[in-house]
């Protein structure tokens, strides 16, 4: 009760500066009163001296935009200086995910990286995948099964309760998690120009031009 009667009190001052920000042609696009005490608004450059101003407002601070970026984490975590000293990148390592799936015709695995493999990989996913893209003689996805089936949804709201499995992992889930993961495992990297890069891995792989960065263990299978 406590807690519910601060947030309460916040609020009720927070809606004095809504209502400003408001007023001056802004948008709130959302308010905080646990964690941290403060709204993030969308307002023009000329009217932050009216809203600074206000006394319920201490300060006003531009909100960071990020992307999603695969390209930083591994040389920041040092990785492609271990390809240089070690020589070891993954080859002859088999490393297993599971998760969503994952998408064998992406080029950061060796497939052909074009919507229209997707496509074809998607009206066909409950059946044997394309051994060229998916199996023991492919470039680097070598196997794997779907436990769950693309229909299955736990929570029963978007889809059957009941598992249907089927021996085609191919990611169908909306963020692709799986392949996301597996590339951050594994994948092998995506030039600019969208084709798969086939190495050198050492410590200058990092400077490229990347569509998708390279992951940890860029040649494990």
């Amino acid at each position: 009760s406590e807690r519910k009667a601060v947030r309460d009190d916040l609020r009720k001052k927070q809606d004095k500066v809504a209502r400003t920000v408001t007023g001056r042609g802004g948008e709130v696009r959302s308010t905080m009163q646990s964690a941290y005490n403060g709204l993030r608004v969308e307002l023009k450059s000329s009217q932050l001296d009216a809203v600074a101003a206000l006394p319920e407002v201490v300060a006003i601070h531009a909100v960071p935009l990020h992307t999603l970026d695969n390209t930083v984490s591994v040389p920041f975590l040092g990785v492609p200086q271990v390809w240089e000293s070690t020589g070891y990148t993954g080859r002859n390592v088999k490393v297993a995910i599971i998760d969503t799936g994952i998408d064998y015709t992406h080029a950061d695995f060796g497939g052909p990286g074009t919507a229209a493999a997707y496509a074809a990989a998607n009206a066909a996913d409950t059946v044997a995948a394309d051994p060229a893209l998916f199996g023991p003689n492919a470039p680097r996805v070598k196997g794997g099964y779907d436990l769950a089936g693309d229909g299955y949804d736990a929570s029963g709201k978007k889809g059957s309760t009941t598992p249907t499995p089927d021996v085609n992992p191919l990611d169908c889930s909306d963020a692709g998690h799986g392949t996301h993961v597996a590339g951050t495992a594994a994948g092998g990297g995506v030039i600019a120009d969208g084709s798969a890069y086939a190495g050198p891995y050492n410590a200058a792989t990092s400077e490229r031009s990347w569509s998708v960065g390279p992951g940890v263990a860029p040649q494990a299978d």
